[in-house]
């Protein structure tokens, strides 16, 4: 089987931003205020610690696979990066960066009897 995989890796600023406009969208993602940091847990999930307002304590906060797929293709979808519809969606986390993965199936055509070699493959595609 054929399969393509593609991957979408954010730095941090762009992990924040897309952690807080998913928390503007979606209530109780995130505790009120900016977030500042994030550390890798696991290959992934993350623990991410946000500055709260109006007191400015720190608080964290444990996103795991399905809660940061959610994030980062709303993230996507705001900044208009093409994603593909049908491609089954994950993350992969390190300790700099958190990557949006999508792996899809890809239906190839095989004839029934292959050319012997690549020159026919070559000479049948003209």
């Amino acid at each position: 089987m054929v399969y393509e995989t593609r991957r979408i890796v954010l730095e941090k600023e762009e992990l924040f931003l897309a952690l807080e406009a998913h928390g503007r969208m979606t209530p109780h993602f995130l505790p009120r205020g900016r977030v500042v940091d994030f550390e890798a847990l696991s290959p992934t999930s993350i623990m991410v610690t946000v500055e709260t307002e109006p007191d400015a304590q720190e608080a964290t906060v444990i996103f795991t696979d399905g809660k940061l797929v959610q994030a980062l293709v709303r993230f996507c979808l705001e900044n208009n990066i093409m994603l593909p519809r049908a491609a089954r969606k994950s993350v992969a986390v390190d300790a700099e960066h958190v990557s949006l993965c999508m792996d899809m199936d890809v239906d190839i055509f095989m004839p029934r009897s292959a050319p012997a070699s690549f020159a026919d493959l070559c000479m049948a595609a003209g």
